[in-house]
């Protein structure tokens, strides 16, 4: 079992903003995530959590449909999503000056989720987290692993 710190991409591309191919991966990476033993870890009140319930009323009926999946399979199930209070989350680190306030959350989640990993599209992002040994993906390399045919 593995978990999964996953930032806004997965709305970005699920209301199609990255085209209607990151749709449909959005939509597979968590179904994939829904059927296997591994969980996401969300922040409460971050924006993250906020994009997913903000799309629970998007206009376009993909975008809806994959929060309402996510709703329903993530957030309603202790045993697919580790949902933590911001209360409950680790100091940031001051060493990781170069991250983003907007992002200090998803490190935060990370430290207190230990041993879980940081799926992200900023680059900038990973290369502090790479330089500080905290576990990072991108985004591409880890929809390409985990829908690969036989991937567990």
């Amino acid at each position: 079992m593995a978990d999964y710190v996953l930032n806004e991409w997965v709305w970005a591309d699920a209301v199609g903003e990255n085209g209607r191919t990151r749709q449909l991966e959005a939509f597979q990476v968590l179904s994939a995530l829904s059927e296997r033993s591994d969980r996401i870890v969300v922040v409460k009140g971050s924006s993250f959590y906020a994009k997913a319930w903000k799309l629970c009323i998007a206009m376009t009926l993909p975008a809806r449909e994959i929060a309402q999946f996510f709703k329903l399979n993530f957030l309603f199930n202790s045993d697919k999503c580790r949902l933590l209070n911001e209360s409950e989350l680790e100091q940031f680190p001051l060493s990781l000056s170069d991250v983003k306030n907007d992002d200090q959350y998803l490190v935060r989640a990370q430290l207190t989720a230990t041993g879980s990993v940081i799926i992200t599209t900023d680059r900038p992002l990973k290369a502090a987290l790479d330089q500080a040994g905290i576990p990072c993906e991108h985004r591409d390399d880890f929809v390409a692993r985990y829908l690969a045919p036989g991937a567990r």
